[in-house]
C-alpha cells in the first residue's frame, strides 16, 4: 500500500488538513482507505473517520520521521494505531491509545509487530506503556518522533513527552506509515477515531549502534534453546512430543532485560493455535542444591527439570471473568528448583494464542552452578 523503496526526502513535510464541504477533497489523496475508514464531514472539516479500519499512507518510505495529527475520540472502548518503519503488515513499529483508560498507567501502548502479531504483553513500564489525559469528545493533538532506535510521543499541549526514548526492538529501516482503529465487540463504541490535520516529516536518518542481545543483568538466563513450533492446548504438557524432541533446535540470545520474544526466533505455522514450543538450558551445579529460579512467560508456562514436570501455570489475558491482564514480568513464577550434582535439564514449554510470546529466566540463591547450552 505504499512505496517500498526508501527516499531521503530531508525536511520536506507532507500535510493534509481538514477543508470545508464546498472544496474538493483532493489532499486525502495522500491516503489509501480501506473497509471502516472513509472521509467525513465533521465540525464544518473534512475528517478521516475510522471504525475497525485501516489508513495507508501512499508516500515515500522513511526510515526516522515525525508524524503529528489531530485525535476526536468518544471515549468508549477502542483502540487507536499509529504504525511506522512498515514492510508489510507482517512487520513494523506501532503504538496505540486506548481511548477508554485516559490517566490509566497504560493509555498509551508501544509494541513491535512481528509476523503481524502485536506483543503488548511483553513490553510495559519502562519498556513501552505511559499514562496520558485524553479529551473525551475534543480534539487532541498527538505527535510521535521516531530516530534511530528511540521513540517519543507527545500528547496534548505539553511540551515534554509522556513517552520518553522508549527503545524500539525491530531493525532499524525505512519504511510506510499506516493509521488504524479497531473497536472490540463488547465496546459501545460508535467509532474509533476522528482524524485531521496530519503532518508527515521526514529526518535525516542517523546511525544505530548495534544493541547489546545479551542480558545486562548476570542473573538472567542470556542464550535458551528453542524447538519447533508444535500445536498444543493451554493445559499443562506433561511430555516432550515426538515430533519436538526429534526435530531441530535453534539457539536464542536474549534482549537486554533477558527476555526473550519467541515471535522473533520461531514463525508460527498456518492454522496452529494456539502456539507452543520448548525453551531448554542447563544448570550444571557442583553440589546437590535447591535453587530459586524466577520464570516470566506469555501465555502459559509447563516447567520440567530433568525431564519431570514440576509446575504449570496459566497467565492468558482475561477482560472479564478472572480478569488478568497476562503481563510478562520476572517475579510472575518462583520455582524451586532440586538441583543434582551435575548437570540439569530445565525444559519450559511456552504456548500462546493472544497478546506476545514471551519467556525470561533468572537464577537466585544459587552456589558453584554454571548455565550452559546442551550436556
Amino acid at each position: 500500500m505504499f512505496k517500498s523503496t526508501a527516499k531521503l526526502l530531508g525536511a520536506i513535510s507532507l500535510f493534509f488538513s481538514g477543508v470545508s464541504h464546498s472544496q474538493n477533497v483532493t489532499a486525502f489523496t495522500d491516503w489509501d482507505l480501506q473497509k471502516g475508514a472513509n472521509i467525513q464531514s465533521f465540525e464544518q472539516s473534512e475528517v478521516i473517520n475510522i471504525n475497525s479500519g485501516k489508513v495507508y499512507f501512499k508516500g515515500d518510505a522513511m526510515q526516522d520521521g515525525i508524524i503529528e495529527f489531530d485525535l476526536f475520540t468518544g471515549g468508549e472502548r477502542a483502540f487507536v494505531y499509529a504504525y511506522f518503519r512498515q514492510q508489510s503488515d507482517a512487520v513494523s513499529e506501532s503504538i496505540y491509545l486506548r481511548t477508554h483508560k485516559s490517566n490509566a498507567p497504560d493509555t498509551i501502548q508501544y509494541s513491535p509487530v512481528i509476523q503481524g502479531r502485536s506483543s503488548w504483553q511483553l513490553y510495559h513500564g519502562q519498556k513501552g506503556t505511559a499514562s496520558a489525559f485524553l479529551p473525551e469528545q475534543q480534539w487532541m493533538r498527538v505527535k510521535l518522533s521516531f530516530k534511530g532506535d528511540k521513540l517519543n510521543v507527545w500528547v496534548g499541549e505539553d511540551e515534554d513527552p509522556v513517552m520518553q526514548d522508549v527503545t524500539l526492538m525491530n531493525v532499524v529501516a525505512s519504511g510506510g506509515v499506516m493509521l488504524r482503529g479497531f473497536i472490540p465487540r463488547a465496546s459501545n463504541a460508535t467509532y474509533a477515531a476522528k482524524i485531521k490535520n496530519v503532518r508527515i516529516t521526514p529526518l535525516e536518518p542517523s546511525p544505530v549502534e548495534k544493541v547489546a542481545t545479551k542480558a545486562k543483568n548476570a542473573e538472567f538466563i542470556s542464550k535458551i534453546e528453542v524447538s519447533a513450533v508444535f500445536k498444543a492446548d493451554k493445559n499443562a504438557t506433561t511430555q516432550m512430543p515426538e515430533a519436538v524432541a526429534k526435530g531441530g533446535w535453534k539457539v536464542a540470545k536474549a534482549e537486554a532485560d533477558g527476555m526473550f520474544n519467541l515471535l522473533s526466533w520461531r514463525d508460527i505455522p498456518k492454522g496452529v493455535r494456539p502456539w507452543t514450543v520448548a525453551t531448554r538450558f542447563v544448570v550444571s551445579s557442583e553440589t546437590t542444591q535447591t535453587c530459586e529460579l524466577d520464570v516470566g512467560y506469555s501465555d502459559t508456562m509447563t516447567l520440567h527439570l530433568n525431564n519431570s514436570p514440576i509446575v504449570f501455570a496459566d497467565a492468558s489475558y482475561r477482560y472479564s471473568d478472572n480478569r488478568q491482564e497476562g503481563l510478562l514480568h520476572p517475579e510472575q513464577l518462583k520455582v524451586y528448583l532440586p538441583l543434582q550434582q551435575g548437570d540439569n535439564e530445565v525444559v519450559g514449554y511456552v504456548a500462546d494464542s493472544f497478546g506476545g510470546w514471551g519467556v525470561q529466566y533468572r537464577l537466585n540463591n544459587c552456589a558453584d552452578v554454571e548455565v550452559k547450552i546442551g550436556t
